[in-house]
């Protein structure tokens, strides 16, 4: 596994290309590539048992709980507290890469039962809770919080990411957001 960041307390991937959107210098991390690692790692460990990919998870969670200017991922300002950036520093809020990062957190609680990485995944969903309605439109979904439209393919993955967090948490505030999203691609 290709892992860049390591403090000796924490690991991280790190991403060593300028990707011009960011607006962040290489290297960088990215919460949306921390969450993925949680998964593969989580079913990893569920599929062989080596304490060897639990113990990896566990190296990566600080970099959540870490504030952006310090090198992690999580952006604190006045109306974020709990945002996993895809962009750590960036401002850019992409709902996408937070979401995604917090599936990879509820996983790894699921698969290993780790209590930090639910405090995580909770603190995480209830920040998300706060914000989805700035993603709405009123006919369909936003990419950033810098009001760029989502794609159709960011659209639908937005969708699959609440029906994710709606099975997970059972949350019916998100559901109701879930269906209206997916009536947008009706036209509704």
């Amino acid at each position: 596994m290709d892992v860049g960041g390591n403090s000796g307390s924490y690991i991280s991937h790190e991403y060593g290309f300028l990707f011009p959107y960011s607006g962040v210098e290489p290297p960088w991390i990215s919460a949306m590539a921390q969450g993925v690692l949680l998964e593969i790692l989580s079913y990893a460990y569920n599929l062989t048992g080596l304490e060897i990919y639990y113990e990896m998870g566990l190296k990566l969670l600080p970099v959540f709980d870490i504030p952006s200017y310090m090198g992690g991922v999580r952006e604190v300002d006045t109306n974020h507290k709990w945002w996993y950036a895809e962009y750590p520093g960036s401002k850019n809020y992409v709902l996408n890469g937070f979401l995604t990062s917090l599936r990879g957190l509820h996983i790894f609680y699921t698969v290993t039962g780790n209590l930090k990485s639910y405090e995580l995944f909770i603190y995480g969903f209830n920040e998300a809770k706060r914000h989805l309605d700035e993603y709405d439109t009123g006919s369909w979904t936003l990419y950033d919080a810098k009001g760029n439209k989502a794609t159709i393919g960011y659209h639908r993955y937005h969708i699959k990411l609440l029906e994710y967090l709606v099975e997970a948490t059972g949350d019916k505030d998100v559901e109701s957001i879930l269906i209206r999203w997916k009536s947008y691609l009706t036209g509704g």
